[in-house]
């Protein structure tokens, strides 16, 4: 039995082809945690305020962009890295 037989047999319509993924560059949601991810790096050793909070901001806004996972990964890690430099700060400044 031909192909074209058997398609019209089964259901009629053509299976689609697999389609190729062309690596593309980030969306620009993907760079906004992709920033806010690298803000939280310094916030533990150096101004965790600053950076936690840059961090913080940087992964809200990607998540209003679309980036939900990413912008949720930002705003927890440089959360848990802001406070946890924090206390680092105010205990081993004796």
């Amino acid at each position: 039995m031909s192909a074209a037989a058997h398609r019209s047999m089964t259901s009629g319509k053509a299976t689609p082809s697999p389609t190729r993924r062309i690596a593309s560059r980030p969306l620009p949601e993907r760079r906004l945690s992709m920033f806010g991810l690298a803000a939280g790096a310094p916030s533990s050793d150096n101004a965790p305020a600053v950076f936690g909070l840059a961090g913080a901001a940087l992964g809200t806004v990607a998540i209003a962009k679309g980036d939900k996972s990413g912008g949720m990964a930002g705003i927890g890690a440089n959360s848990a890295l802001a406070v946890t430099g924090s206390y680092l700060a105010l205990n081993l400044t004796a």
